[in-house]
Parts: C-alpha cells; structure tokens; sequence
C-alpha cells in the first residue's frame, strides 16, 4: 500500500474532472474530504510533487503534440477520416520519405524489421 504522501499526491494528480470543473474551492474540498487531517506541511509537499507530476505530463504531451504535427503531411491530399497508419502505406507506396520513416518506426515498434 502507498504511503500517505503518495496518497495525497496521488489525490491530486487524478483529481476528478467534474471536480476541476467546478474550481480549486471544490479541488481543495475534494483534498481534506479524503484527508480530514491533512498538515499544511504535508500539503505544501504533495502539491510540490504534483506540480513536477503536471510539468512531466505536460512535456510528454508537448513532444507527442510536436509529433503529431510533424506527421500531419501524411494527411495532405487523401480523403478525411483516412487513419494515419493507411495514409502512411498509401504515401509510402510513392516513395514519401515521411511516410517511409514512420512505416519503418512502425515496425520497429511491432517489433519487425529494423
């Protein structure tokens, strides 16, 4: 079982979206309903490492963002609603060095041909 530090700062990272929503009154409620006796201490060193949890999850959706961008060409010129992985095999098929790059990514990720 997580230690309480690990509890709170666990509460707050996976704090409930309809609870985000309504504000940090009703964060805050959230928080001392599931620890009625929470310290100002033990508050103040949860929510430090909450905030380096958020700052991690933000980096990692910035560089899948940065990827999706950067993978976005493969959409241009085919159908909407065509899959990623159907528009990669359709523009590799003409020699589309981005396409080639992401199919061969692909199946290093399945595990296939380097």
């Amino acid at each position: 079982m997580p230690d309480r530090h690990s509890q709170v700062v666990d509460a707050i990272v996976n704090t409930p979206v309809e609870v985000l929503e309504r504000g940090a009154i009703a964060i805050l409620q959230n928080l001392a309903d599931k620890f009625p006796d929470l310290s100002r201490d033990e508050f103040t060193n949860a929510m430090d490492e909450a905030m380096s949890v958020f700052e991690e999850r933000m980096e990692k959706a910035s560089a899948e963002i940065t990827s999706m961008e950067q993978l976005a060409p493969l959409f241009d010129g085919l159908p909407e609603g065509t899959p990623l992985e159907e528009c990669a095999r359709i523009k590799g098929e003409r020699g589309d060095p981005l396409a080639l790059a992401f199919l061969k990514w692909m199946a290093q990720q399945a595990g296939g041909v380097q």
